[in-house]
C-alpha cells in the first residue's frame, strides 16, 4: 500500500482519500513495467472513477500507454463501447509487440 501511495502521489495529495491514488499508484507500478495496458471499470456515475479517468488518461496518452475506463451499470454494452475495446486490444498488441522486439519484458 505504502508504495501504490508514493507512487499515486504525482497525481494526488495522500489526503485525498479513498482509492483513486491507489489506481493511479497501480497504474504506474505496472503498466510501464510489468502488462501491456490497463482497464479501470467503475460503476456508472461514480466520481472517484471518473477523476481516475480524467487524470490517468492524459497521463496515458501522453506515455503511450493502453488504458481504457469503462463504466458500467450492469447492461450489456453499447457497439461504441465494444468498438473501444477492440481499439484498446489492438494497442495492447502493438506494445507487447514493440517490448517483445526490443527484449522488454
Amino acid at each position: 500500500m505504502r508504495d501504490l501511495i508514493a507512487r499515486g502521489r504525482s497525481f494526488f495529495d495522500e489526503r485525498f482519500l479513498g482509492e483513486p491514488i491507489l489506481i493511479a499508484g497501480s497504474f504506474l507500478r505496472e503498466v510501464p513495467h510489468h502488462v501491456d495496458g490497463a482497464i479501470s471499470i467503475g460503476p456508472f456515475g461514480c466520481m472517484p472513477s471518473r477523476v481516475v479517468e480524467a487524470v490517468l488518461s492524459r497521463d496515458a496518452r501522453e506515455r503511450n500507454l493502453p488504458l481504457l475506463a469503462i463504466e458500467t451499470d450492469g447492461n450489456a454494452f453499447p457497439q461504441i463501447l465494444e468498438a473501444r475495446i477492440e481499439a484498446f486490444c489492438l494497442q495492447v498488441e502493438r506494445l507487447h509487440e514493440a517490448r517483445m522486439r526490443h527484449g522488454r519484458r
